[in-house]
């Protein structure tokens, strides 16, 4: 699976913004359709945002507290450039 990026979050949520602005008002049923989508991309997308977050607090935290030498918990670690040995 291709790695997703914030970059194409943004992407994507534009273009459910597009949809939504394209959908025919007259047609309630898929005006309806569209507005449940568009919910579920926001809600998605927002836990998203809330875990690179986190992710930045918590590198930040590390960085400020123990230096880049501290081991951090396996959960909130992502990987970066640098390889592990």
């Amino acid at each position: 699976m291709k790695k997703k990026t914030l970059e194409e979050l943004n992407d994507k949520l534009f273009a459910q913004l597009d949809r939504l602005e394209a959908v025919d008002l007259k047609d309630s049923e898929a005006l309806m359709a569209e507005i449940s989508r568009t919910q579920a991309t926001v809600n998605i997308s927002r836990m998203v945002v809330d875990n690179a977050a986190l992710i930045l607090r918590a590198h930040m935290a590390r960085e400020n507290a123990f230096g880049t030498s501290y081991e951090m918990p396996e959960i909130l670690q992502i990987e970066s450039g640098e390889k592990k040995e």
